[in-house]
């Protein structure tokens, strides 16, 4: 199978060392609090493919605060002024160009803009996005023996025409399992079996595997951490039962029932992989509760200019049928 980031070296090195970079960067910019030059201003131009908000989760500069930016009210002191960290910036330009690649935009160019003063700065990150590299096929190969296996592939993140977006087809490939999963298949998996480039004519091959290994249905439910509720009502609030076509939808759907009955600080419906035998057809389910507490009081005191001391208090009780 070829791995999702075909250039695996270079790609690589570069995560690497951007996230190391951004630790160190990181706790340089906290050391620099007191002092510095203050971010008043921080945007993008050229950006046609992403909204600005997009592409500030992607950098480690940030700007201050809208009333440290507004010029009509930022004289007066107030906002949350943050600081400019020179090593931060430099490296900003290559996790921008790392976003756009991964994104399919390998042709991107980002230069910038800086305006310093004596106590401020203005930056502006200014982007020549390029033609991105498209889809221009998507083969997914393995649904043949699956019943409306068209209705798997509707609505897909990355098809045919858009931008070859490395996020996007992680997250195409994790959304054919995820709807395997609501079928009835829990082994179901999704490969990425082969990828090709094709930087001059920008474009790209995608090969998908799809395995969705035997259907299954719910088998032995182990109910864990009961106290006082009895295992049998935390079953009757669940959304499946033994014996049931196993459905991922099902087990969420589960897990927030447990919370609406506000019997429950944690709940927790998984598989029980320790004793789930692969290919048997039969999963069994685990769930894991921490009770909340059944009896909550309420104080509150107070005082008013005008009824003078105020008061309060209040008695909250939860219980099952069976034990009120």
């Amino acid at each position: 199978m070829t791995p999702i980031f075909r250039e695996s070296s270079s790609w690589a090195l570069t995560v690497v060392l951007l996230l190391a970079t951004g630790f160190e960067g990181a706790s340089a910019q906290a050391g620099e609090e007191g002092g510095g030059l203050v971010v008043r201003r921080l945007a993008f131009q050229g950006n046609a493919s992403f909204p600005d908000w997009e592409l500030e989760t992607a950098i480690a500069t940030t700007s201050s605060s809208w009333f440290a930016t507004f010029p009509l009210v930022s004289w007066i002191g107030l906002g949350e002024k943050r600081r400019f960290n020179e090593q931060d910036f430099r490296r900003d330009v290559e996790r921008l160009r790392l976003f756009y690649r991964i994104h399919g935009f390998l042709e991107v160019a980002v230069d910038t803009t800086v305006t310093r003063t004596a106590e401020d700065v203005f930056i502006t990150f200014r982007i020549a996005e390029g033609e991105p590299v498209r889809v221009t096929s998507l083969d997914i190969a393995g649904l043949d023996t699956l019943s409306q296996s068209e209705q798997l592939l509707e609505d897909l993140p990355l098809r045919v025409g858009r931008p070859f977006d490395r996020i996007l087809l992680i997250a195409a490939a994790d959304t054919i399992q995820t709807r395997l999963r609501d079928r009835g298949y829990p082994e179901a998996r999704v490969l990425v079996r082969r990828f090709q480039v094709d930087s001059a004519r920008r474009g790209a091959e995608v090969n998908l595997l799809v395995e969705p290994g035997p259907t299954a249905v719910i088998g032995e439910i182990n109910v864990q951490g009961t106290r006082v509720v009895d295992s049998v009502f935390v079953r009757s609030l669940l959304a499946t039962e033994p014996g049931r076509d196993f459905r991922e939808r099902d087990i969420a759907q589960s897990q927030l029932n447990l919370y609406r009955s506000e019997l429950f600080r944690f709940a927790a419906v998984a598989l029980d992989t320790a004793h789930y035998v692969s290919g048997s057809g039969v999963v069994p389910i685990t769930i894991q509760v921490v009770e909340a507490p059944f009896h909550r009081i309420r104080l509150a005191a107070g005082y008013g200019t005008i009824d003078c001391f105020r008061g309060g208090a209040g008695l909250r009780r939860r219980c099952l049928r069976s034990m009120c």
